[in-house]
């Protein structure tokens, strides 16, 4: 549901608070006669996922914010993301499975006592890095490190914001 809508020019714009995703301040701003979202860093469809879990980013409210994406468009919405090229809805379900998978693996790992070390050598990006552009080995493990993180249970935020630990080098 649309916190602001705005009537300009004949265009219905609204704009749409999303779960904590990619920040804690995410939102999507749909063009309704247009017929286009723009979802921001939600998604980065070139260089591979990013969650920026430092300012009140999480992976699940990523997958909550697909979901919900997905609900809100149609097959013809145009899906405009902060980094990369225009999306489609089918375009979503692939990075929301990735998604879901990778935190399914990563909770796992850090059940079975696996540690952070552990889990980046455990190749869970191998089978998608080919199906995301522009991906690099350091995107990957720092994509895998916010999955260990987050399953491992993010510090709390304060003022917006979280002490988040980090790997050494």
């Amino acid at each position: 549901k649309p916190a602001i809508t705005i009537h300009m020019d004949g265009e219905t714009v609204d704009i749409i608070p999303l779960m904590p995703a990619h920040t804690g301040g995410d939102s999507a701003i749909r063009f309704e006669k247009a017929n286009v979202i723009h979802i921001g860093d939600i998604v980065r469809n070139f260089g591979g996922p990013f969650t920026d879990q430092a300012n009140g980013g999480s992976i699940r409210g990523t997958v909550a914010a697909l979901a919900l994406l997905e609900k809100i468009s149609d097959d013809n919405t145009i899906l405009a993301p902060g980094h990369g090229a225009l999306m489609r809805r089918e375009d979503l379900v692939p990075i929301h499975d990735m998604l879901v998978d990778l935190l399914a693996k990563t909770r796992k790992l850090v059940g079975s006592g696996k540690s952070l070390k552990d889990v980046v050598a455990a190749g869970l990006m191998t089978p998608y890095e080919k199906s995301l552009p522009g991906y690099t080995q350091a995107a990957g493990d720092r994509f895998v490190a916010e999955l260990y993180y987050e399953t491992k249970g993010l510090p709390p935020l304060v003022n917006g914001r979280r002490a988040m630990l980090r790997p050494p080098a």
